[in-house]
């Protein structure tokens, strides 16, 4: 006889756990989650909570951006259109103005003409007009000439995302990790 054999006869066999029911204990053990693994899945609750409450804020944020931007880019849309008008009007005054000061200068021209042929004519030996500068030669009017041709309007206004990394869209897509910051 082996010594756990006489033991168990001596002691009998309630003092002992049968190998089913050690089975059974140890299987329940096993299947009862660890402080650590309960630890681990209300962390991963919690963490996804504050995901989802940031990613929620980060949305209302994107929301009240774009509806500001639908905003502004309406009212500037607006302006543009009012200023694009003022253009075309002062365009309209300075051709009329240039149109009126070249009439000028060569009704100039026409009186002197006509002063010197009276004059010469009669022989009245009178005083001789002053001269009237050409108005290519003029400074103030090479100043205007040079503003009107530096005056010019862009190509395009495409503008990639890249470009407004100081905007506020650009810093919420960041923060919600739509995109790396550049």
């Amino acid at each position: 006889m082996s010594r756990s054999q006489e033991v168990a006869e001596a002691v009998g066999t309630e003092g002992t756990e049968s190998l089913e029911r050690k089975r059974e204990r140890l299987r329940q053990v096993v299947q009862a989650p660890s402080e650590r693994e309960l630890a681990t899945r209300e962390l991963l609750q919690v963490e996804t909570e504050i995901a989802e409450r940031e990613g929620a804020t980060l949305t209302a944020k994107a929301k009240a951006r774009l509806l500001g931007i639908l905003r502004a880019y309406t009212g500037l849309a607006e302006e543009l259109d009012q200023d694009s008008q003022k253009v075309v009007e002062t365009a309209s005054a300075y051709a009329a103005a240039v149109a009126r000061m070249s009439a000028r200068f060569l009704k100039l021209g026409e009186l002197r003409a006509e002063y010197a042929g009276l004059d010469e004519g009669f022989g009245l030996a009178a005083k001789p007009l002053p001269p009237v500068a050409i108005l290519a030669t003029r400074k103030a009017w090479h100043g205007a000439t040079e503003t009107v041709a530096r005056a010019s309007v862009p190509d395009t206004n495409y503008t990639r995302l890249e470009e407004v990394t100081a905007s506020e869209g650009y810093a919420l897509l960041v923060a919600a990790g739509k995109i790396k910051a550049a």
